[in-house]
């Protein structure tokens, strides 16, 4: 939950300052303001190539109430995240951590053994200290000089340019080392005070300690180091270094991938077992059963006993219309087009054109191709709906489905979830135009793009299907237990989870600790594993049922894939229990995380599902129009 930089007690922004930079800022994107960032400009001041030496900032009293929000916002791990020219700033990880740089700085740490405080003290408002000293490390690039002469060029402190042509430098990297000091003024030959603990030492500085339960004002002073230093990373490659992929880590993701695949290709095995062997054999026997009926001598090396059952029987009833035909297709037309958004960003991704240095540009685009799959959807959906038995005009119910189903469950998330932040005082509520800009493009762009596919979807020419339904309803004989529900579905349901369990992980240290994550290879080869595997899975089950004399598929075509989304969900939330910088940090952070996850676990599983769905009616017209209809 994010909280304004400038509620903190540090130093001002001069006022003229703050003025020229609003005018001169850049208007936030629809993405970075529904993922809660906001630009402030710090007290901070830097000058191209001049080094600073411990300069203080200010000097400002810090009250017992404002060292109190201070000490919950150490212990709850809050960091400052700072930018300059679009690059983040980093720290580089004091000890073996899941990545080499962290974002931001952290506001400070708890004292160590209780900083001496009182039992209750330490229990009910703990001593903290506060990191006031800045070390900033800004690297830049000479971008006019050969790559030779750049590493060359030595600064010193009030140092300038070289004379001659202009140069041109471009920051390459930034960096800071925050510390706690206790500072000390003295008075200085001329009367001024002046600092006797600059420079800054980190390892023998003695630390700003404050304690909130004393009730008594603290004046502490803001300090900041600036050193430059020259780099060969060029302007166009600054973001490789932020966003390196530990041997460690890649090797566990290399082994989630060859697992994943070894899956898949089981799964694929079995499917072909199915359709070459399984089904050759069985169409065989019921044409030369159906040939024995007709008195065909050449049938006898079947023999007459030959049971006449399993699937071949339910080409009557296997097409029938389920029941909720309208609600399936809808749930086909989101799960289809989050499907097309899906595969659309790993490609993009997979393709370098996702600038990481764009701040709120992968949701950005995520909104835009929400706009433009609508018609995929709609199409998608009155596909199904005329394949399901719909006819008429009762499409047009299923399209309204398409576009206002899960678009409303999403903004009624983001409703709820934005009264919590704005009851909570964070930053990270969605503006009110922000919102009503989402309401504009579903209303004035989803939802007739939705309509539009729908209405192409439904002047198509239905599907062909092989066989004629009969008009009453074969009876089902009772199945084992491995295949009713809800068994079979979560059994089937965790196949596809597997396939994306461990890049989940790293997914929800990016989003929920601030990682810097540069995995878009292995995002395309999770997703691609996930959409074979989701389809492979759900035509095995079906398989298995029609097998038993089942006719009831459709529903489990769809449901046995998409209860993925629940294991998804389970397995973010034990991921926030398990993490001591996350889970337990406040009631509302725990909310927002269990209901943004819920959201991301209900598009997971629509689009599984949808993938089932899809990839079943193409096996079962396969599969049955194979065999001669009576």
């Amino acid at each position: 939950m994010p909280f304004d930089y400038e509620s903190l007690p540090y130093c001002p922004v001069d006022a003229a300052d703050a003025a020229a930079a609003k005018r001169g800022r850049r208007r936030l994107s629809l993405g970075q303001l529904l993922m809660g960032e906001r630009s402030r400009l710090t007290p901070y001041p830097m000058r191209l190539r001049r080094n600073v030496a411990c300069d203080a900032l200010c000097s400002t009293l810090v009250t017992a109430d404002d060292a109190a929000v201070l000490g919950r916002r150490v212990r709850d791990g809050y960091r400052a995240r700072l930018s300059m020219d679009d690059l983040p700033l980093i720290m580089r990880a004091r000890t073996s951590t899941r990545a080499p740089y962290l974002r931001g700085h952290p506001l400070g740490e708890p004292a160590p053994g209780g900083g001496g405080a009182s039992a209750a003290a330490a229990r009910d408002a703990p001593p903290f200290r506060l990191y006031n000293h800045l070390s900033f490390v800004v690297y830049y690039h000479d971008a006019s000089a050969p790559a030779a002469s750049s590493a060359a060029a030595a600064v010193e402190p009030g140092g300038s340019a070289p004379s001659g042509a202009p140069p041109r430098y471009r920051v390459v990297g930034f960096e800071v080392a925050p510390v706690s000091v206790d500072h000390v003024w003295a008075p200085a030959d001329g009367g001024a005070a002046r600092l006797t603990t600059c420079p800054v030492n980190a390892s023998t500085a003695a630390p700003l300690l404050l304690t909130p339960a004393s009730g008594a004002a603290v004046n502490v002073t803001y300090t900041y180091d600036v050193t430059w230093r020259p780099s060969e990373v060029a302007w166009a490659t600054r973001w490789d270094a932020l966003t390196p992929v530990s041997t460690g880590r890649e090797t566990v993701q290399w082994f989630a991938v060859a697992n994943s695949a070894l899956l898949s290709c089981t799964l694929t095995a079995v499917v072909a077992v199915i359709i070459l062997r399984t089904l050759k054999r069985d169409v065989a026997r019921y044409a030369a059963l159906e040939a024995l009926v007709d008195g065909d001598d050449g049938a006898d090396e079947f023999g007459a006993a030959e049971d006449y059952g399993g699937w071949k029987l339910l080409r009557g009833d296997v097409f029938r219309a389920p029941a909720h035909a309208a609600r399936l297709a809808a749930l086909g037309g989101c799960g289809s087009q989050l499907a097309v958004m899906a595969a659309a960003t790993v490609l993009v991704g997979i393709l370098g054109f996702l600038s990481p240095s764009r701040r709120g540009g992968l949701l950005s685009m995520l909104i835009t191709l929400w706009v433009l799959s609508s018609a995929a959807a709609g199409y998608v959906s009155a596909r199904l709906h005329k394949a399901l038995g719909g006819s008429g005009r009762s499409w047009l119910p299923t399209a309204l489905g398409v576009a206002l189903g899960l678009p409303a469950f999403t903004f009624s998330v983001l409703l709820f979830l934005n009264g919590v932040l704005w009851a909570s005082g964070s930053v990270g509520a969605t503006p009110f135009a922000a919102l009503l800009a989402l309401v504009a493009l579903w209303f004035g762009a989803t939802t007739p793009l939705t309509l539009a596919g729908a209405r192409l979807g439904h002047r198509v020419k239905a599907y062909d299907f092989p066989v004629r339904t009969n008009q009453i309803p074969r009876p089902v004989p009772l199945q084992p237990a491995y295949l009713r529900a809800p068994w079979c579905h979560l059994a089937v349901g965790a196949v596809p989870f597997a396939c994306v369990m461990i890049e989940l992980r790293y997914t929800l240290d990016s989003l929920w600790r601030g990682d810097l994550y540069g995995g878009f290879f292995f995002v395309t080869l999770c997703f691609f594993l996930l959409t074979v595997v989701s389809a492979e899975c759900a035509v095995v089950l079906v398989y298995a049922k029609l097998v038993h004399e089942d006719h009831r598929v459709v529903w489990d075509a769809f449901l046995a894939p998409a209860t993925s989304g629940l294991y998804v969900l389970a397995y973010s939330v034990a991921w926030m229990v398990r993490s001591p910088d996350l889970g337990g940090a406040s009631v509302v952070s725990d909310l927002l995380f269990v209901v943004y996850n819920l959201l991301v676990a209900v598009c997971f599983g629509l689009l599984t599902g949808a993938v089932g769905l899809v990839s079943v009616l193409w096996f079962m017209r396969r599969i049955f129009g194979a065999v001669r209809s009576d």
